[in-house]
Formats: structure tokens, sequence, C-alpha cells
């Protein structure tokens, strides 16, 4: 019995004893490949991304006047006319010899339909001028100069008859050395009739008026007001830009 008795306590103490040899140090960090692989990536990203190029979102960019060509076109992501004048008269392959195919040889040839009653900073006119001058405001004050003058007098398919008239600077942004976009027809006008309503019933509303005149009245889309002007040898010529292909660009 007594045998017995000294053969539990040794197995007893032989279990204890070996439990005791594996518990763990508590100072001493078990090794945990997969833990270590993730930690170290995880440093390494984010010393990359302290030490790397921070890539930014460009924002939104509003179109403007002031801008350059190019940062128009660049900007334009929702404005597709931009891009659509610059694939179609900058590029490489572009071939500005169509829109001459109607010239006579004239110093001053204009191309008018006689039914045309829009204002002067809508006119659906074909303008063409040989001429060796450079300057693009004097090549431009000539040319609307022969599309505004006929509207000084009376015609049956016009229900107003421009009496005075004068024309500004106008904005013109160059595309290439051969290509301008003129944004709008700009200048003043008195007149007697009709040009969608009277100069009386439009005086009350318009805070721009220069000797009794009012500044022309260009409503609609880009399309509908704006003009290309394009130059072959000493030939330029000037029509709408939406009559040209639909063109336009809204830039405010």
């Amino acid at each position: 019995m007594k045998i017995r008795i000294v053969i539990l306590i040794c197995m007893v103490c032989a279990f204890v004893l070996g439990a005791c040899n594996h518990v763990a140090d508590p100072t001493e960090q078990p090794f945990n490949g997969t833990q270590y692989e993730s930690e170290s990536e995880s440093e390494y990203v984010e010393e990359s991304e302290s030490e790397g190029e921070t890539t930014e979102i460009t924002p939104s960019v509003k179109l403007s006047w002031d801008m350059t060509w190019h940062e128009i076109v660049m900007y334009s992501e929702e404005h597709i006319g931009a891009k659509k004048i610059d694939r179609e008269f900058n590029s490489p392959d572009t071939d500005l010899s169509k829109w001459f195919k109607d010239y006579n040889g004239q110093t001053l040839q204009r191309i008018y339909d006689p039914t045309d009653s829009t204002g002067p900073a809508k006119r659906g006119d074909i303008i063409f001028y040989n001429t060796e001058e450079t300057d693009v405001q004097v090549v431009l004050k000539t040319m609307l100069d022969v599309m505004i003058q006929p509207l000084m007098e009376a015609d049956e398919h016009r229900k107003f008859v421009i009496t005075k008239y004068e024309l500004t600077e106008q904005p013109v942004k160059q595309i290439n050395e051969n290509v301008w976009l003129l944004l709008v027809v700009s200048g003043y006008y008195s007149y007697e009739g009709y040009d969608l309503v009277s100069m009386e019933e439009r005086m009350p509303y318009v805070t721009d008026v220069k000797d009794g005149m009012i500044t022309f009245m260009a409503d609609g889309g880009a399309g509908a007001a704006q003009y290309i002007l394009v130059k072959s040898g000493s030939v330029y010529r000037l029509q709408k830009a939406g009559d040209m292909g639909g063109y336009g660009v809204e830039i405010y």
C-alpha cells in the first residue's frame, strides 16, 4: 500500500514539473512568420507613401476666356466642343482649303441668305477678305462691317433697321496661326423696329449704354453666337461656328 502511494506521488510531481518547464516567459515575444511579414510590408508601404510622390486628383476646372487655347482644350472634359474644334482645326491632318471652295477671288466677298432676319451678332453670312493685313482686330472689323452695314437698309425679311452702330475690340482666342475663335461679336447699336423686341423695351434692362446705343443682342447657345475665322494664304474666311458643323465652346 505504501509503495502505491509513493509511486502516485512521484507521478504527480513529474507531471507538475513537466508543465512548469513549458510555461512561456512573459517577456519573450513568440515568432510568428506571417505576422512579421505583414508588419514589415505595412511599414514599407507607409514609408513609400511618405517618401514617394503623392498622386493628387485634379479638381474640376471652370473654363475661362482668359485661359490659353491649350488650357481650354486640356480642361474641357465636360465641354467637348473645344476638343472637337481642336481636332478638326488644329491637328496634323487638318485641311483648311475645304473652307475656301466658294471664294471667287474678290477682295471682299459676302455670301448671305437674303431671308436671314437675325441681328448683328448672329448673322449667318460668310465673309471672305483678301488682304496682307495681319492684325486680327483690323481684319475682323473690316469683315464685320461688310456683314452689318447692309442691316442699315430696310429689308422685307427684317423687322428692324440699324440707325447707328459701333464695333469694339473683339474677344478672340487664337487656336493656331491660321485659326481663331470669336467668342461673340462685340459692339453697340441703335435700331428702329423689332430685333426680337423693340429698343425701347430693351433699354430699361440694359446697363451698358454708349451714346444712346445698347450692346448687340447675342442670346442662344455658343454655336449661335461664336464665329470661326480661318486663314489660307492671304485670304480670311469668317462664318458662324454653329453653321460650320455645330462647333461652339461654352466659356464663361
